[in-house]
């Protein structure tokens, strides 16, 4: 079985491959800033409404590891969208160690608003789906990978 997954062997253009996806991924998120500007939304902030919208109320370690965050960055995320009243903290009635974060009313509003950028930050790039598909299952590929 061959274990070489990536040709490491240098060529003429000294290729890095971490590089070319960190530059990736810094300009797509820049094509999400007009957008998520006008929703008053950073980023993570986005990704964060978008996955409770999607999976309901979660802790913050669900959280933090399905969007592959620590939960440092991700408590002070949560502490800035629950002061803009577009989520509530509520303390486990089971296990007080534990807070469930769920969007309010104005949250779910925001996430249907928001529900739009990905489309129109791909358009922006001039990226067709078809192309921009094979991407995304390659990265969540290599996601579970480095992940493991």
């Amino acid at each position: 079985m061959n274990t070489q997954i990536y040709n490491t062997k240098p060529d003429s253009n000294d290729d890095q491959s971490s590089f070319a996806l960190y530059a990736a991924a810094r300009l797509v998120v820049q094509s999400y800033r007009p957008y998520l500007d006008r929703l008053g939304v950073t980023y993570p902030q986005y990704m964060v409404i978008r996955h409770l919208h999607r999976f309901g109320s979660q802790t913050v370690t669900q959280i933090a590891d399905q969007l592959y965050l620590d939960a440092g960055t991700v408590t002070p995320i949560l502490k800035r969208l629950e002061k803009r009243d577009w989520l509530t903290r509520e303390r486990s009635g089971e296990d007080e160690r534990m807070v469930f974060n769920r969007l309010t009313p104005n949250g779910h509003t925001l996430a249907l608003e928001a529900s739009q950028v990905s489309r129109a930050a791909l358009n922006r790039g001039r990226m067709r789906e078809d192309w921009v598909k094979p991407l995304v299952s390659e990265a969540k590929t290599l996601l579970k990978h480095l992940a493991a």
